[in-house]
């Protein structure tokens, strides 16, 4: 089974993301701010502590980073787009 990290796996576009690669067959282990599911969560940001559990001798075959600003907010209301001359 291929394998997928993802570093904000839990928020809008990350939730989006995670599911698009679980639905095509992937396991995926997200790194997040808040544990709600121990068996495939793990705590963000990483320290010179010793490795997550999740993360000791695996190999992944995708990583992504969907980790942003936690502003509580969709993306668009912080968007400035340019305005018409």
């Amino acid at each position: 089974m291929a394998k997928l990290l993802i570093f904000g796996g839990t928020g809008a576009l990350g939730t989006a993301i995670a599911q698009k690669f679980s639905n095509e067959g992937y396991e995926v282990t997200y790194g997040v701010r808040t544990i709600t599911d121990e068996r495939v969560q793990f705590q963000v940001p990483l320290t010179t502590g010793p490795v997550p559990h999740l993360l000791k001798g695996q190999i992944f075959d995708a990583v992504v980073f969907a980790q942003g600003a936690n502003i509580n907010a969709v993306s668009y209301t912080h968007l400035t787009l340019p305005t018409k001359a």
